[in-house]
């Protein structure tokens, strides 16, 4: 489904993440992580081994600039935020361009799990398997669009907060999929 050095920010993009049309957090849980800041090598993607040959991943407080294993740069949109004991992700893309390209493109807003351990950091994606299995089993009324076969979901900043609040800790966020950094 991925290609095996997939970057965070194609990945925005495909079918395999949970996409919401809203932020999954709100201003008031929104945290600085100033130890993110800086360069980061990129050591796993997508749970597989990537080349020493991708750039260093440079962090500051809003933005992720990304690297693919062949050297194609991306920037991507980072907010941080906590809920309880549990530090996220919020990324994003922001379109850019004429307006013919601008109607092409959908923004959307993914979330990981980010589990910093001294000089590394993992970011672990809300996995799109798990997450539609909860809801097929919930009673959980999620407004959400389809859009190329897939949900684009819309719930609000504070029902997302309050799902990954009692999902934060469980097999939402496996580590099969994650990305390791570790700083330079």
């Amino acid at each position: 489904m991925h290609s095996k050095f997939a970057i965070l920010s194609a990945l925005l993009l495909t079918g395999c993440l949970v996409q919401s049309l809203q932020p999954f957090h709100t201003p008031a849980t929104t945290v600085e992580v100033p130890e993110l800041t800086g360069q980061w090598e990129l050591l796993t993607a997508w749970g597989e081994p990537v080349p020493a040959s991708v750039p260093a991943w440079k962090f500051t407080p809003d933005e992720i600039l990304t690297w693919d294993h062949k050297t194609n740069s991306s920037p991507v949109k980072v907010k941080y935020f906590r809920l309880g004991d549990n530090l996220f992700a919020n990324t994003s893309v922001e379109p850019t361009g004429n307006w013919y390209q601008l109607w092409h493109l959908r923004p959307v807003h993914t979330v990981a799990r980010v589990i910093l351990a001294g000089d590394t950091v993992e970011f672990r994606p809300l996995d799109f398997t798990w997450f539609t299995n909860c809801v097929a089993q919930t009673p959980l009324a999620i407004p959400h669009i389809t859009a190329d076969d897939f949900p684009l979901y819309n719930w609000s900043p504070r029902q997302w907060e309050q799902f990954l609040t009692t999902h934060g800790d469980t097999n939402a966020f496996p580590p099969t999929h994650r990305y390791v950094l570790k700083k330079r």
